[in-house]
């Protein structure tokens, strides 16, 4: 069968795994939009395997679907391809094709940009600046145009694309924090971010690295809330394997599991899983603004609210002294050893 960039029409829900013969088809009217956040499993034949999809458009007689996930079919060409990358999403991949496709370096090409496109889409309709900080609606356009990209680095640990939506605000959230992320286990996957004002001098570094500190929660969090709201044993697994979490069969749902996921394993998942990604993304938005700094700088911002994690504990005494001075001088424009800070002014 081939796949091309379109929808899945005419499949059926059955226990929430979706079997069906798929039929790709174009959609000209998604006015009825139902996100981004329904991620289901359907099963096809032959060497195509499990599928993950989201359903983008329902009709009244008709659920479409597009394809953000070939799970299992590009397992054997995984080198090739960074997360999240499916080329079959775009490009003609019926079997008597395949070879000729794997061994064009313009499959890949084109796959990769149009990947690319898709996460600065994700930044863009996702992530909303609603803060009275003035910087904060620079730093998002910059970021959705970075060539690494925020999508690609929240996926790159968790299996999957971004499946959630946050709208950043502002308080005083007094010393100590740079910013929090709403944690509640919501079906509509929404974590509303707050930046502190209490740090009103932070530089544009500091904010950067907040802001993607807290859209890390948010990812864990969408995470957590599919395996559990969801009961899918598979996501729990990943969720087990990969961050530590056993799930209870009497776990209520509510607000506090989310509230400590949010500030416990959350925290150390984060320092496990996404600094360096994160990291990757700080370097290539300060370098965008013409900023002078390197990418261990990058890293050690991003550790910024990590201070109690057994990641950061684990640091030499000489490296966490190097982390503190150069967050608190991006976060309040001095650290006491007289070290110039790197950002420049949020304005």
């Amino acid at each position: 069968m081939g796949l091309k960039k379109g929808f899945v029409n005419g499949a059926k829900v059955e226990n929430t795994v979706l079997t069906a013969t798929v039929i790709l088809k174009p959609l000209d009217n998604a006015s009825e939009s139902v996100g981004l956040n329904n991620k289901i499993k359907i099963k096809t034949n032959d060497w195509l395997g499990n599928v993950t999809v989201t359903a983008v458009y329902r009709s009244s007689n008709n659920s479409y679907f597009s394809f953000t996930s070939l799970m299992n079919a590009l397992s054997s060409y995984s080198q090739l391809s960074n997360g999240g990358n499916n080329p079959c999403e775009y490009t003609d991949c019926s079997a008597n094709n395949m070879d000729n496709l794997f061994q064009s370096q313009d499959f890949w090409n084109i796959a990769n940009d149009l990947q690319k496109e898709d996460d600065k889409n994700w930044l863009k309709d996702n992530v909303k600046d609603s803060s009275n900080i003035p910087c904060v609606g620079a730093i998002l356009n910059a970021m959705a145009n970075l060539n690494n990209s925020v999508a690609n680095a929240l996926r790159c640990n968790t299996g999957g694309d971004p499946g959630f939506s946050s709208t950043i605000k502002s308080a005083n959230l007094g010393a100590g924090v740079g910013g929090q992320t709403s944690a509640s286990l919501n079906p509509g996957n929404n974590y509303p971010i707050t930046i502190n004002t209490y740090y009103s001098d932070a530089s544009t570094l500091s904010r950067a690295a907040t802001i993607l500190h807290e859209l890390a929660h948010a990812q864990l969090l969408a995470l957590f809330n599919n395996a559990v709201r969801g009961g899918d044993t598979a996501s729990q697994r990943f969720v087990l394997e990969n961050f530590g979490y056993v799930f209870n069969n009497d776990q209520p749902i509510t607000s506090n599991f989310a509230f400590q996921i949010n500030n416990n394993q959350g925290h150390d998942a984060i320092a496990a899983q996404y600094i360096g990604p994160l990291a990757g993304v700080l370097y290539e938005y300060a370098t965008s603004q013409g900023l002078s700094v390197t990418a261990q700088y990058c890293q050690d911002l991003m550790w910024s609210g990590l201070q109690n994690t057994t990641g950061y504990e684990s640091q030499s005494w000489s490296v966490k002294t190097r982390i503190a001075d150069a967050i608190e001088v991006e976060r309040t424009g001095t650290n006491g050893n007289n070290d110039s800070r790197k950002g420049s002014t949020c304005n």
